[in-house]
């Protein structure tokens, strides 16, 4: 459901500091050298993953995330502060997507596993250099300074498919959410109408030092894959258990059907999902009478390898057995499996020539300083409304107006002086 397994966010990193302007003053040392510092770099967005978390319930009051600004240069050669980051903990088997761009959606990063490392998902604008650090030979005391580095802005999609050991599945009120909560310390909503279960649940079994992750998968039914019911809301979370617990209803009268209809179901959403071990087990044993060896013979020949059980999550009859299944499809090998999936980050590769910087020079000047191409191009405009064009397109006109530029002012490219506003 939207909020516990997806949810929108919008993040941003911070601009860096602008370099300052300064003079060295001091007594007996009437022309003092530049000493303007540098501007602090903004703070980065970064991706922190914690075990202990199931869902996105924690970020639903705040979907705005931003970073500091870093703090302007001084003189003395002070650097500006560095801007605070900003850490948003999601649990692991998030993808974050980036959709920024409407009827467009980009994968940035899928972190399927825990890991000690922060995952840098914006990164902050460079700080400013003060004129301290633009002296040369030639130009002994720069009366200008670098602007700081602007700051990006991104709209991303978090989506959680939660990583169990063992996913439960079944028809609603097959006694799925019974199971879990006779295996487990969960406390699932338990009724008796269908769709009880709304979101999916997790629950953890302990036993001595092993520690089993389960899932209740809800909403599943003839249909799912294709949008009926919830089950295309949650059928993606089945995608990195290691084994599934099939729960048929015992008191039902289509038990078979019920079984291959929700086969069906996963098979037309992913096909691979059925390679997983699988176990069927017929729920409420406490009440089977006369039906228990009819339902055995009808069921026996669908279950994988096997793999039958009875139980009751009432009486606890039949758990100590299917626990066993479980455990002997988690290890059959005999080696304990690593649960699926490595860090991915997919960056975009680009290559650019120099990138355009800005300056503000004494005189409250702007100044672009920019390879050479980009200055060949805007020498070779007759109209200012292409040099607006050209701008636009690498990024300067956006940096300029995110400075603080107004209209009257000059900037300067190469050899051309422009007034900002002039169209």
């Amino acid at each position: 459901m939207f909020g516990l397994d997806l949810i929108e966010l919008n993040i941003g990193s911070g601009r860096g500091g602008n370099g300052a302007i300064g003079q060295h003053r001091a007594r007996y040392i009437p022309k003092g050298g530049p000493d303007g510092g540098d501007g602090g770099s903004g703070g980065a967005v970064y991706l922190s993953i914690d075990p202990n978390m199931f869902s996105f319930k924690h970020l639903l009051r705040n979907r705005v995330h931003n970073a500091e600004n870093g703090e302007n240069g001084k003189g003395q050669k002070k650097t500006g502060r560095k801007g605070k980051d900003v850490t948003i903990t999601v649990p692991p088997g998030t993808i974050v997507w980036d959709i920024s761009t409407a009827g467009e959606k980009r994968k940035i990063v899928d972190v399927a596993a825990p890991n000690n490392t922060k995952i840098c998902l914006l990164k902050g604008g460079k700080g400013g250099r003060g004129n301290s650090k633009l002296a040369n030979s030639r130009k002994q005391f720069p009366d200008y300074a670098q602007l700081g580095g602007p700051g990006n802005k991104k709209k991303v999609l978090l989506e959680l498919n939660i990583i169990a050991d063992v996913a439960i599945i079944g028809v609603p009120n097959a006694g799925k959410s019974s199971l879990l909560a006779a295996l487990t310390k969960a406390t699932p909503e338990i009724a008796d109408y269908p769709f009880t279960t709304k979101h999916p649940e997790i629950g953890i079994y302990e036993e001595l030092k092993e520690t089993l992750v389960f899932l209740d998968i809800p909403g599943l039914l003839e249909g799912a894959s294709r949008g009926v019911g919830m089950g295309i809301e949650f059928l993606r979370h089945i995608s990195r258990v290691r084994c599934l617990v099939h729960v048929v209803d015992g008191l039902s009268g289509t038990q078979k059907q019920d079984f291959i209809e929700i086969q069906n179901e996963i098979r037309e959403y992913s096909p691979a999902v059925l390679k997983l071990p699988q176990i069927l087990a017929v729920s409420k044993l406490d009440l089977l009478k006369k039906q228990k060896n009819a339902i055995r013979a009808l069921m026996v020949p669908l279950a994988p390898k096997d793999n039958f059980c009875f139980f009751s999550s009432k009486s606890g009859e039949g758990l100590p057995e299917l626990v066993s299944k479980i455990k002997r499809s988690l290890y059959e090998d005999g080696r304990v499996p690593k649960r699926a999936g490595t860090l991915e980050i997919n960056p975009i590769a680009h290559t650019y020539e120099r990138k355009p910087s800005i300056f503000r020079d004494t005189d409250g000047n702007y100044v672009v300083r920019c390879g050479q191409k980009l200055k060949r191009r805007i020498a070779g405009e007759k109209t200012l409304s292409r040099v607006w064009q050209i701008l636009e397109g690498e990024g300067v006109y956006r940096e300029l107006e995110e400075a603080g530029i107004k209209k009257g002012d000059k900037v300067s490219i190469g050899s051309k002086v422009f007034e900002w506003g002039v169209k």
